[in-house]
């Protein structure tokens, strides 16, 4: 099979958990198949089997307040576009939907070499997209957010199927009215041990932008050292607030006891989560796949994730169980510090819940995702072979 995946950034030029997602599947569908990921990159080149076209420079996506720059996106259509300049020898185009914009691009590019438009959906957004309306005059927002949902719904109905990433978005994304929804799964390299006991060390990895609330991690932090239930709280992550993190966490008089890591690589991370991290705790509201969680699981690390479902899905809900193999709060500073009490109410509790974590992580795996992929794939190319045909035929994936 030879498989075109679209994407604005992938590891291992970018760091996120979607860049992740794909570059981890890529190298396992290269392992028997012809790949070739189109994206920002240094310069072409071949990666484990991959083939990286460079369709424009490696480009800084997100501006310093943590949003994503519309002029990146559009610029990356504009080099989306540029594929129809020539025909590409492909049976199947995977198009990541973040940010939306080029979607529209691939689709020209599908129909000019007559192969099927697969989209991969993070996550459902159609109730949050106001979120993302951050420029401009007040005025002008109203016609941004009309805008922005019309590039939503448009990218889900230009898909020949439609991939998400997670049980919960895949649900999101049918209760939207979008059709032809399969889901894949994260997951993880390696798998560890769990842990016997709680040694009072925090731990969070993510970027350092407004939604991922890091500063209400840093503030309930201090009440939990104030409570003796923490020593150490470690940050994983680079992003536009690290500044003034460090601020607060001066302010608090925490700055011995907080570390900032920045950006590290995926052996870095892994040996973080393992050695250096007994709860792993995000404020977030909203996550995709929440690959650093299941990350953490995977460590040995019971997980404390946010739900605040009037903000968004949480895919971490996929991996995470109340009380089983971690803790659901609604992100305010003292339900952080209430769910990492109860994940410290004891040694047994703690490792049960650490027990618990190691084996939900070991149920995901890149593996087994990649196998999922690929049988939607084939359902998909076969059902476009037989609309060609002249015959109709409901896709079925399973």
């Amino acid at each position: 099979m030879k498989i075109g995946i679209i994407i604005d950034t992938i590891s291992p030029f970018y760091i996120g958990g979607y860049e992740t997602r794909a570059y981890e599947l890529a190298r396992r569908l290269a392992s028997q198949h012809d790949v070739t990921v189109f994206t920002s990159a240094p310069a072409p080149q071949w990666l484990e089997g991959i083939a990286v076209r460079n369709i424009r420079p490696q480009a800084e996506t997100f501006d310093s307040n943590g949003f994503r720059k519309p002029i990146e996106s559009i610029r990356f259509a504009a080099a989306v576009l540029a594929l129809t300049s020539r025909p590409l020898d492909l049976d199947i185009i995977d198009c990541n939907a973040t940010p939306f914009v080029h979607i529209a691009a691939a689709k020209m590019v599908a129909r000019r070499n007559g192969v099927p438009l697969v989209v991969t959906a993070h996550e459902a957004l159609a109730e949050n997209l106001s979120s993302f309306v951050n420029r401009g005059h007040r005025w002008t927002r109203p016609a941004q957010r009309m805008l922005l949902r019309k590039l939503y719904s448009a990218g889900h109905d230009a898909a020949d199927h439609v991939i998400a990433t997670s049980e919960l978005a895949r649900t999101g994304l049918l209760n939207e009215g979008v059709r032809n929804v399969s889901v894949t799964h994260g997951g993880v390299s390696e798998i560890g041990v769990a842990k016997r006991r709680y040694r009072g060390r925090i731990g969070t990895v993510g970027r350092l932008v407004p939604i991922k609330r890091t500063s209400v991690i840093i503030n309930a932090f201090g009440d939990l050292i104030r409570l003796g239930l923490a020593q150490h709280l470690t940050i994983v992550g680079a992003g536009p607030e690290r500044s003034s993190l460090e601020e607060l966490a001066r302010s608090l008089g925490l700055q011995s006891r907080v570390r900032f890591y920045g950006a590290v690589d995926d052996d870095e991370r892994d040996r973080i989560l393992k050695d250096e991290i007994d709860v792993f705790v995000s404020a977030s509201p909203r996550e995709g796949l929440s690959i650093a969680t299941l990350e953490a699981m995977a460590a040995g690390n019971p997980c404390v994730v946010t739900s605040v479902p009037e903000c968004g899905s949480n895919g971490a809900l996929e991996y995470v169980r109340h009380g089983q193999n971690g803790q659901v709060c609604n992100g305010t500073s003292a339900s952080l510090v209430d769910a990492v009490r109860s994940t410290a109410l004891s040694d047994d509790v703690y490792c049960s819940l650490s027990t618990h974590a190691v084996e939900t992580a070991r149920r995901y795996t890149w593996d087994g995702a990649a196998k999922e992929l690929l049988t939607i794939y084939s359902a998909v190319i076969e059902s476009s072979q037989t609309s060609k045909g002249g015959q109709r035929s409901p896709l079925v994936v399973t």
